[in-house]
């Protein structure tokens, strides 16, 4: 949320259940100490009209260039190799950035982060491919048929973060 759109969405907040905000953060430059603060500030508005803030930690991603799309990986290899071959370091693609939004909610009431990094890796490895579907779309975005995938998961995580209800209660 940019300066430009804030007071739109400060005018028209209560009429949202939740704000959801997600950014690519696998570029985040350490200390990221500055970014944290301004997300706080930009937030700070919204948390005092009492609408939760979710803020969804980024996907893993092999890198920012199209060179490091899984999918050209994957053009060259067999079904059963694909994930030994093409598979993410953890460590690379998603470990070794912070992300600014964990800070942000620490310092913002009513804010919420929502990691969904488990659905994704195991303890080093980020497959691009999980359960037959094919993890990522381009080199830093997931395929529309994996993020169905994770939605009962995400349901589930808005779910805890208090962003809204269980329709089944």
């Amino acid at each position: 949320m940019d300066g430009a759109r804030a007071p739109v969405l400060l005018k028209t907040a209560r009429q949202y259940d939740f704000i959801l905000t997600s950014a690519w953060t696998n570029k985040t430059a350490k200390p990221i100490d500055d970014m944290a603060q301004a997300i706080a500030k930009v937030w700070a508005p919204i948390a005092r009209l009492k609408v939760p803030i979710v803020a969804i930690r980024d996907n893993p991603s092999p890198g920012g260039v199209p060179e490091a799309n899984p999918n050209n990986c994957l053009a060259n290899v067999g079904v059963a190799e694909a994930n030994q071959k093409c598979g993410l370091s953890r460590e690379k693609a998603i470990d070794r950035f912070t992300d600014p939004y964990g800070i942000a909610v620490k310092q913002t009431p009513r804010s919420h982060l929502v990691d969904l990094t488990r659905w994704y890796c195991d303890n080093s490895t980020c497959p691009v491919v999980i359960g037959g579907v094919n993890v990522y779309r381009d080199n830093s975005n997931v395929t529309t048929n994996y993020a169905r995938t994770m939605a009962p998961s995400s349901d589930r995580a808005l779910i805890r973060a208090g962003a809204r209800t269980d329709r089944r209660a």
